[in-house]
């Protein structure tokens, strides 16, 4: 505890009025504190935060089993979310994310793609048939909390190529709320 001391001039003479408070610095130390917390908390969730990426293969790439794809092209990255060189997108914020894939693989060959976040399978794609429809794409809306990481991996198929020929291989992420 400590106490501050006020002294007011009451008129021109020397009469003067003390006022003493005490003031507990331990309660101010945990209000400042809370407000700090609250801020953090705000920049998380803060509405109006934009974060919009898309990444693509720039060429046929070979993909092993398990690995992750390194997408090597940056179309979009608003919000500085994904990392080119790791493969993997961070969720700056809070929030509920648009994540969508689209992969196209050389002719009678299959492949299965994931969305991993954080070492779990979000969802699946298979990319491959008889016809030769070699393309297939993957959406999903989730539920992402600030530094929750995403990438995409190869986990089955006799393929490890991603083929550009057909169209592009991407992976594209937006916060929408």
């Amino acid at each position: 505890m400590f106490s501050v001391v006020f002294s007011l001039l009451v008129d021109q003479s020397t009469t003067m009025v003390i006022i003493e408070t005490e003031v507990s610095l331990s309660s101010y130390t945990q209000r400042l504190t809370d407000l700090e917390q609250r801020i953090v908390q705000m920049e998380r969730t803060t509405p109006g935060t934009k974060v919009i990426t898309q990444v693509r293969l720039s060429r046929d790439s070979n993909v092993d089993l398990h690995a992750r794809v390194l997408y090597d092209l940056e179309v979009s990255n608003i919000g500085g979310a994904f990392d080119l060189e790791h493969g993997e997108f961070t969720a700056p914020v809070d929030g509920t994310y648009i994540v969508f894939i689209q992969v196209c693989i050389p002719n009678n060959t299959w492949m299965t793609l994931a969305i991993i976040k954080d070492g779990a399978v979000m969802g699946k794609l298979h990319s491959g048939d008889a016809d030769n429809n070699n393309c297939a794409s993957l959406s999903m809306v989730t539920e992402l909390a600030s530094g929750d990481k995403l990438w995409v991996a190869r986990i089955d198929g006799n393929s490890g190529v991603l083929s550009e020929i057909r169209a592009w291989n991407t992976f594209t992420t937006v916060l929408i709320h």
